[in-house]
């Protein structure tokens, strides 16, 4: 029982250790910046109308994309709460909103990268999101871009999943499929209990992708090539 504990947390402590010197980076950028960048003014800004006027009527007026400064705003209020931050630095919570996305993005990262070149491939991948200066600085600069990565780095591990469920059903074709429970649905295709696993990753990284587009319009690249290889996965079916 001790050794299967000892594997558990072998197998377990890069997504442990990752995320926590993802998290010292991150503190030493933040701590140590000057002022955030020029941009996450802008931000900022639409932040304080959300907190003051609430997100919907702010969209109605504002149409700029909402995902970070709701973030913003949600930290600065939860911090402020706390009595971890001052009422009008607004600065610090941007920042703190966007290291936050960079210390979550080590994991899809990693597991994605572990699913397709192994541990080692995964650890460095890992590292590179973790001490690479042009991604390292999105969280001491205060841009949305960090949370842009996390939710593409998402779906792109959805989809990862979602083409090794795919190719494992290719390979289980000829064994007997279970029944569908979805035969008595009007305009929709009878779909077997085991296909559910593909079509919640698929469903669940053209969700993150969407995400990715509340913070900037480039994931829709990301966007096209989804759709792109669920066509092509459904027409081979």
């Amino acid at each position: 029982m001790p050794l299967r504990r000892m594997n558990v947390v072998v197998r377990l402590s890069p997504l442990v250790l990752l995320p926590a010197a993802a998290a010292l980076v991150q503190w030493w950028y933040v701590s140590t910046a000057v002022v955030p960048a020029q941009d996450a003014v802008d931000y900022v800004s639409l932040a304080q109308r959300i907190e003051r006027d609430g997100l919907r009527e702010t969209l109605q007026v504002e149409a700029a994309a909402p995902w970070f400064p709701t973030c913003i705003a949600a930290a600065h209020r939860g911090l402020t709460r706390l009595g971890w931050l001052a009422e009008g630095d607004w600065a610090s919570a941007a920042q703190i909103a966007a290291a936050v996305a960079l210390v979550l993005l080590v994991v899809p990262v990693y597991l994605t990268a572990r699913r397709l070149g192994g541990p080692a491939a995964a650890t460095i991948a890992g590292l590179f999101v973790i001490f690479l200066p042009a991604t390292a600085r999105l969280g001491a600069d205060g841009l949305g871009d960090s949370w842009h990565l996390l939710l593409v780095a998402w779906a792109f591990l959805a989809l990862t999943l979602g083409a090794e469920a795919s190719a494992r059903l290719e390979a289980e074709a000829g064994a007997p499929r279970p029944r569908s429970y979805r035969r008595r649905i009007p305009l929709v295709p009878p779909i077997p209990y085991a296909d559910y696993e593909t079509w919640l990753l698929w469903w669940l990284a053209g969700t993150s992708v969407g995400a990715a587009l509340l913070v900037r319009p480039e994931a829709i690249v990301v966007a096209i090539g989804i759709a792109a290889l669920f066509a092509v996965d459904r027409v081979r079916k």
